[in-house]
């Protein structure tokens, strides 16, 4: 004896959806923890987003900010929680009543993270560079921040908010550096002089960046960029 008619049509449908809804709460289940962590760290973009408009949060918010940033990570690893967690240390060290051990101890974390979230995503120039600072900061050798300062360029070499910067740091160390890169420092500073003529004479004027340094990068094979920043000097100076 046969079925009903449409039994088996039926049936497979209704195997069909099953199999549809177990994918979707299979799916529901695997992003519950990333939905977790973001709703964690909500928060902590706020408050960077008011850092970078000029509103950095107090001590105590940076504090409880960071545990935040800390309990996404637990939740979901996303580089930009290490991210946030390394730039909320930064800040915190810039607190001057804390005692050298506290500020030494906020820096390596700060250090720490950003190297966790470039592990992640390898292209963020400013999470490089804020380890090249932290370890220049640390007393480290040029062995320890040249590698990182580099990175930062190499992930990044247009970066308008970072470049001057860099280019102080890449012109303090230019005596431990290779050909490589001080081929490096070349560019930075002809980009720079091409896209923020205007600080860069800033940062030659108040000894920032010294000047002998550029003459001796950059003459003979870019003379006449020497020429242009020697006569806008003379001309700030009329």
């Amino acid at each position: 004896m046969t079925g009903a008619p449409g039994h088996g049509i039926d049936t497979a449908r209704f195997v069909q959806a099953a199999g549809v809804a177990g994918l979707a709460l299979s799916l529901l289940l695997v992003s519950l923890p990333r939905l977790k962590a973001a709703a964690t760290y909500l928060p902590v973009d706020t408050a960077l987003a008011h850092h970078w408009r000029g509103e950095t949060p107090p001590p105590e918010q940076l504090s409880a900010l960071s545990a935040r940033a800390q309990a996404a990570i637990l939740e979901y690893p996303h580089h930009r929680y290490f991210e946030g967690q390394s730039l909320l240390a930064y800040l915190q060290a810039m607190d001057p009543a804390l005692t050298p051990q506290q500020r030494d101890r906020s820096l390596n974390i700060a250090a720490e993270t950003a190297l966790e979230a470039v592990s992640r995503a390898p292209m963020n120039p400013a999470a490089w560079l804020r380890v090249a600072t932290v370890r220049q900061s640390l007393g480290q050798t040029p062995e320890a921040v040249l590698p990182m300062l580099m990175m930062s360029v190499y992930s990044g070499r247009v970066e308008p908010t970072l470049l001057m910067l860099r280019l102080r740091m890449l012109h303090e160390m230019q005596n431990d550096m290779d050909p490589d890169q001080r081929r490096v420092v070349v560019d930075q500073t002809l980009l720079a002089w091409r896209l923020a003529p205007t600080e860069l004479l800033g940062e030659i004027r108040s000894g920032a960046i010294a000047y002998d340094r550029i003459a001796g990068l950059l003459v003979p094979a870019h003379a006449s960029i020497m020429d242009e920043i020697d006569e806008a000097i003379r001309a700030s100076v009329r």
